[in-house]
């Protein structure tokens, strides 16, 4: 399945809060291990984090950042593909459960 037509959700392991201008990821698994994957993001890496909610396709999201942010469609397609993978190996983010068929 195309990568823009699926959905992901933020994970149930995780807790999310804004400091400043950043938003910071902890995980809640209670492994002393996962506090060295608490993450910080910026910039549109915020605004995605917030669009992220199970329901919206990536290439809504995507529609609704360019609408937003001074880049290309091809510029952000790139950065959103890098940031949506890195927010699945750090299992910060999970499939939409309407993508599973």
């Amino acid at each position: 399945m195309d990568l823009f037509k699926k959905t992901f959700q933020k994970s149930k392991f995780v807790l999310s809060r804004p400091v400043a201008d950043k938003m910071i990821i902890i995980p809640t698994s209670g492994k002393k291990q996962d506090l060295e994957k608490i993450y910080a993001l910026s910039g549109s890496g915020v605004r995605i984090w917030g669009l992220l909610d199970g329901k919206k396709s990536l290439s809504r999201i995507r529609d609704l950042m360019l609408r937003e942010f001074d880049v290309t469609s091809a510029q952000l397609e790139k950065d959103m593909v890098s940031f949506i993978r890195e927010l699945e190996n750090k299992e910060f983010i999970t499939e939409g459960v309407g993508n599973k068929k």
